[in-house]
């Protein structure tokens, strides 16, 4: 797409979005887009602002749904699979492969591995970026002679606020990095 190929990202990432994004966030957001040369088109902006308030990974179709809506208008496909790709191309959103849905990244700029942790119960995703996971890849990726084009891991269970409070293990161990924010 014209003008949205992707770019080395700015040294800073923008601010993590909690719940609601305020504006000075957006403002800060949009400068962090056009050091890495994405052109934030109203049409962009508003699907970024729409995967930023919800808690939950959302459909294409659930996109045009709510921009249709919002417009007082018809939104084509189209229009919203462009401003999806184009964000998911500067790592700003996520595309969940399992569930056809997309999520705002909480760290844009992490060069590390992504791991999205997606509650079955009630469908809310979290985000980690992990450098152990990264490094891994990164070696059987060579080992391959794999080149690697984007690097999203799905883990899929229950959340602690589905589990009644408890932290519900699958596995001994202790996780590698904290979540980037909070969702």
């Amino acid at each position: 797409m014209k003008g949205s190929a992707p770019r080395e990202a700015p040294s800073r990432p923008p601010p993590a979005p909690t719940g609601q994004a305020r504006a000075a966030d957006l403002g800060d957001l949009e400068a962090w887009c056009l050091q890495a040369g994405l052109r934030m088109t109203s049409t962009r902006r508003e699907v970024l602002d729409v995967l930023r308030a919800h808690p939950v990974p959302l459909s294409a179709y659930e996109l045009i749904r709510i921009l249709s809506v919002r417009r007082r208008r018809k939104v084509s496909p189209p229009t919203v699979y462009r401003a999806l790709d184009a964000l998911r191309d500067h790592g700003l959103i996520a595309r969940i492969a399992s569930r056809n849905a997309f999520l705002a990244r909480e760290c844009p700029a992490s060069r590390d591995a992504t791991l999205i942790y997606l509650c079955i119960r009630c469908g809310s995703a979290r985000e980690v970026s992990d450098p152990t996971i990264a490094r891994r890849v990164a070696i059987d990726a060579t080992r391959l002679d794999f080149h690697v084009a984007r690097e999203i891991h799905e883990v899929e269970g229950v959340c602690g606020g589905c589990a009644g409070g408890s932290v519900v293990k699958a596995s001994a161990g202790t996780p590698s990095s904290a979540p980037c924010g909070s969702r």
